[in-house]
């Protein structure tokens, strides 16, 4: 009976060690969480069509997944990714004790078309004069891929005087002289020139085609006069004219007419969402 006794003691004590030793994992320590020692995306940042590769490291895992379609992968590597549109991923590591996530984001910029001329060796003038009350100057150029019109900027300066109360107007133009949109900025005083840009915020979608910008001062305030720089040189923009409008009212086309040579200008239109 002492025999039975004894060996019933020692069964239940080799049972408590080996469910203790079950709990507490063959080093006698509990199971560690997933570490998740690294996630990113190189690069973080790209444009549509382009691509970013996503980048990882995790220890104490059994089970280690990616979100948008990717799914198992293993404790440690990279997989290349296109996302079209901005996107957040998620890697979520797991084992017996639980799981741990991390987060990376890609931003995606839309492609865009960026038209341009910015060589200057010539400057005109628009404003207003007692000799010519409101004159105007514009730029064409062709559109070879329809999108989201973004951004027109010229090159201006001034020592002549001016003002920032001025109103200086862009009208976006079709190919008959039609204003699609119309945007503005203030003036400046004599000095303060430099790249002038007018944001159009995708307000307007362009197809493929000849398009024009035209600027002039809303508020002509006689004396008011801006240098508007280009290039005198035909050759150096084959694609565009520029456009002079000496009729006192610069919103009517008809008074519009085209010169040999190119304002100094940038155009970015947005080609995708």
């Amino acid at each position: 009976m002492k025999k039975g006794k004894v060996r019933y003691k020692f069964l239940a004590l080799l049972s408590i060690g080996l469910v203790l030793v079950f709990m507490s994992g063959c080093n006698g320590t509990p199971p560690a969480v997933p570490i998740i020692n690294s996630f990113l995306a190189n690069p973080s940042n790209i444009t549509e069509g382009e691509s970013s590769v996503l980048i990882w490291s995790v220890t104490d895992a059994t089970n280690v997944t990616i979100n948008n379609g990717i799914g198992s992968v293993a404790l440690m590597g990279t997989t290349s990714v296109s996302p079209i549109t901005n996107n957040t991923y998620t890697l979520t590591a797991t084992n017996i004790t639980g799981s741990i996530t991390a987060t990376t984001t890609i931003t995606v910029n839309p492609a865009t078309l960026e038209i341009s001329q910015t060589e200057g060796t010539s400057s005109a003038w628009f404003g207003a004069s007692s000799g010519y009350v409101n004159v105007g100057q514009g730029q064409s150029f062709p559109v070879t891929e329809g999108g989201f019109f973004d951004q027109f900027q010229i090159y201006l300066t001034s020592t002549q005087p001016t003002d920032s109360g001025d109103i200086i107007v862009c009208d976006l133009r079709d190919a008959n002289g039609n204003v699609l949109q119309s945007v503005s900025i203030n003036g400046f005083v004599a000095g303060n020139g430099g790249w002038q840009t007018f944001n159009f915020n995708l307000g307007t979608y362009v197809t493929p085609g000849i398009y024009y910008c035209t600027c002039y001062v809303s508020n002509p305030i006689t004396d008011h006069w801006y240098s508007c720089h280009g290039n005198s040189d035909g050759t150096s923009y084959p694609g565009g004219t520029r456009y002079d409008s000496r009729g006192g009212n610069p919103e009517d086309w008809s008074t519009w007419d085209s010169y040999s040579w190119d304002l100094k200008f940038k155009v970015i239109i947005k080609i995708s969402p």
